[in-house]
């Protein structure tokens, strides 16, 4: 059957993690998991004195035939019709308790008060202090041959009687009864009926699907709070890292402010000023009695001023306008009708005046 006992190590562990949430299903657990999974120590206890005993032999019936024939025995030695059993198998015997079965122990996991006492590792008889009563017991090979009770402590003469039922030779004391009982219930239970199997097995599912869904439930609440608690505490830790880079990302802002202002100042300046052009173009104006300014037109990559000559030859002012060193291109156009020359200078780029 199965056994939830692996299970306590994690209900002792998140019982100490999440104790609100999984402390009542824990106690559910260890109050219920003996009932709904078969822990004899739990089981209804049947008296020996309210059922019958009887040890089938059924070496020569193939296996797949051992049911039936079983359940066939059980009903001719029965006196009740479909009576309650507990049946262990040892090598090829069968071990049978039966008794009348009632509503009241139909569904529940009954085991009879013999199979509680300690079972003998050699072939012997023993005296067993029941509950009412007192059994005999005859055992070989490890499988009970014989068992008797009574009502009242047996006499002389009433235990040789069922050492001669049972083929023993006859002793002439009586053994001292025994009186210790197990926890646990020797053997492994042997269901006959499948159907009972199924109806056992449903209604147990039905019994245990309550600790199943709260299982769930309690394991879902569990990952959800973790969750909730790490989400704070990386909400938490962000607040933090935010309060910390919070002066970083100020100066950064003002660093970047700051910079701004002074690509603005610093485009105010590009190119040459004019003064300082005006005053470098007037130097070198050849012959100033001769050739006289007439127009200035100032742009931040060029500049273009118009003179008035007598002299059309415009290779005299390139020549004398690139010696200077203003830009990287002079030109100049002569208009011979009105003798004039217009020169043109663009500067470089990145040339700094």
């Amino acid at each position: 059957m199965p056994n939830l006992s692996r299970l306590k190590p994690l209900f002792s562990t998140l019982t100490a993690r999440k104790p609100s949430l999984l402390t009542p299903l824990a106690q559910w657990l260890r109050t219920n998991t003996p009932a709904l999974f078969g822990d004899s120590s739990t089981a209804t206890r049947i008296a020996r004195a309210d059922c019958l005993y009887r040890c089938f032999d059924l070496r020569d019936i193939p296996n797949s035939a051992r049911r039936s024939a079983l359940q066939l025995k059980i009903n001719q030695y029965s006196p009740w019709p479909s009576p309650k059993t507990n049946v262990v198998w040892q090598h090829h015997a069968a071990q049978v308790w039966c008794w009348p079965a009632d509503d009241t122990t139909r569904q529940q996991q009954c085991v009879v008060e013999s199979r509680y006492f300690p079972r003998p590792d050699h072939d012997s008889t023993q005296l067993l202090a029941c509950e009412p009563g007192y059994e005999a017991q005859y055992w070989q090979d490890g499988v009970l041959k014989e068992s008797h009770w009574w009502q009242e402590q047996p006499s002389l003469n009433a235990w040789q009687n069922f050492q001669r039922a049972a083929g023993l030779a006859v002793t002439d004391t009586l053994p001292t009864s025994m009186t210790t009982q197990n926890a646990q219930a020797w053997g492994k239970d042997y269901k006959l009926d499948q159907n009972a199997v199924f109806m056992v097995a449903e209604t147990r599912f039905w019994q245990a699907l309550p600790l199943l869904v709260a299982f769930v439930l309690s394991w879902q609440l569990t990952q959800i709070y973790k969750l909730h608690q790490d989400i704070a505490a990386q909400q938490q830790q962000q607040s933090e890292l935010s309060q910390k880079i919070e002066p970083i990302l100020q100066m950064r802002k003002t660093i970047q402010d700051d910079q701004q202002f002074l690509t603005q100042v610093a485009g105010l300046w590009q190119g040459p000023r004019q003064l300082q052009l005006l005053n470098q173009v007037l130097a070198k104006l050849p012959d100033p009695a001769r050739n006289k300014m007439l127009f200035w037109e100032y742009q931040a990559d060029q500049l273009r001023f118009t003179i008035q000559t007598d002299n059309a030859d415009p290779s005299l002012f390139v020549k004398t306008y690139t010696d200077l060193g203003l830009g990287k291109e002079v030109s100049a156009e002569p208009d011979s009708k009105t003798g004039q020359i217009t020169v043109t200078i663009r500067f470089q780029a990145d040339a700094e005046h």
